[in-house]
């Protein structure tokens, strides 16, 4: 019972203001991560990437551009002053810019292949002249209240990424890098500000393990 007022309390605050579909600016901050610069001053192609997650199953005109849904409302983030921007390319937007932020010469390359399809990686690496490629799938991006005067959310990010290099040696294989936050929260919590946790805290520190790890396989490469 606990779980369903919870539900009804969360639904009607998103509801309110008439807005069913509503779309939150949020801006990542980069920081400093304690991350070496990169050494190799060669190519990295990266992909866009597959949206996986279970709320991106739901195959409607919000299906990859939705962050969290309650019946008929759906929250999503704008960026850049562009409403409703596809998840998966948000994150894989920040993550080029921590990397380039960090020296990686890197090149967006706007096809979603499949990160265990071998050949066509090494194919796309080749005729985008490109020394490595890097393709990703989000897995989550996700932010859950559950409760009733207290809630209890949840905030999760993960993603797995695979690298080759233009010769089809893999130097990560579909590799799972995540975080979580959980707090309790008053039941007038903002949207906006479970977004900005979302983004500047929980998918900050899966940025730091996937930039750093492959910081690590380019400055190993040379």
């Amino acid at each position: 019972m606990k779980k369903i007022v919870g539900s009804v309390i969360l639904a009607s605050t998103l509801l309110s203001g008439c807005a069913v579909q509503t779309s939150y600016p949020v801006t990542y901050h980069q920081e400093d991560f304690p991350v070496e610069q990169s050494k190799n001053l060669a190519t990295v192609g990266i992909t866009k990437w597959q949206d996986n997650r279970n709320i991106a199953s739901i195959k409607d005109n919000y299906s990859e551009t939705a962050v969290m849904r309650m019946g008929p409302a759906t929250v999503g983030i704008t960026d850049d002053d562009k409403e409703f921007v596809r998840v998966a390319d948000y994150v894989r937007k920040n993550f080029i810019e921590e990397l380039r932020s960090l020296g990686v010469n890197t090149k967006s390359i706007d096809l979603i292949p499949k990160s265990d399809d071998h050949e066509l990686l090494t194919n796309l690496a080749k005729n985008n002249d490109v020394s490595y490629l890097i393709s990703g799938q989000l897995l989550n991006f996700d932010v859950n209240c559950h409760g009733a005067w207290t809630l209890e959310c949840s905030r999760n990010v993960s993603f797995s990424m695979s690298m080759i290099d233009s010769l089809g040696d893999e130097l990560i294989t579909r590799e799972i890098y995540s975080a979580a936050f959980s707090n309790n929260e008053g039941m007038g919590v903002m949207h906006s500000t479970l977004l900005d946790q979302l983004t500047n805290q929980v998918l900050r520190e899966a940025l730091e393990k996937a930039v750093r790890k492959t910081i690590k396989e380019l400055n190993s490469a040379i």
